[in-house]
């Protein structure tokens, strides 16, 4: 039973095809009665800065272990993530590929014999941009403030 949710711990960790990490800034809160999205294709992964007036909430880092090169077929998680945290887009500013060190898998028989070795090299694909909520114009002063 051992051996077995140790196989499928690996098989899982080889699996995982993406992970989102969010920083938030010390004054985020998860409410945005302004948020006006009700899909989360809507919401905007850019490469430049937004046009319109905005306000960085955090960081965030995007891993992608399945296809490094091609990221835009893997951004829907991130997509999920920000609209479940009611952002409004994520502004990209840096991509690398990034090298895993390797995973070595040693398994052994009752007797201590190694049976089987395996060692995993990946490549890892990551985008760090920063999350942003569009500002609400007030009526009463158009300006816009940053």
């Amino acid at each position: 039973m051992k051996r077995f949710s140790l196989i499928l711990f690996f098989v899982g960790f080889w699996n995982c095809s993406s992970s989102v990490d969010f920083i938030p800034d010390p004054d985020f809160s998860e409410e945005n009665p302004h948020y006006m999205k009700t899909e989360s294709e809507e919401v905007e992964i850019l490469t430049d800065r937004p046009i319109r007036d905005f306000k960085m909430v955090g960081t965030v880092i995007f891993r992608n272990f399945v296809s490094p090169n091609d990221m835009k077929s893997e951004l829907h998680s991130l997509q999920k993530e920000m609209f479940r945290l009611k952002i409004d887009g994520v502004w990209i500013f840096k991509k690398t590929l990034e090298t895993v060190p390797p995973l070595l898998i040693n398994t052994q028989n009752q007797e201590g014999v190694t049976v089987a070795y395996t060692e995993t090299h990946k490549e890892m694909g990551k985008l760090t941009g920063y999350p942003f909520r569009y500002r609400k114009i007030n009526d009463n002063n158009p300006k816009k403030v940053r």
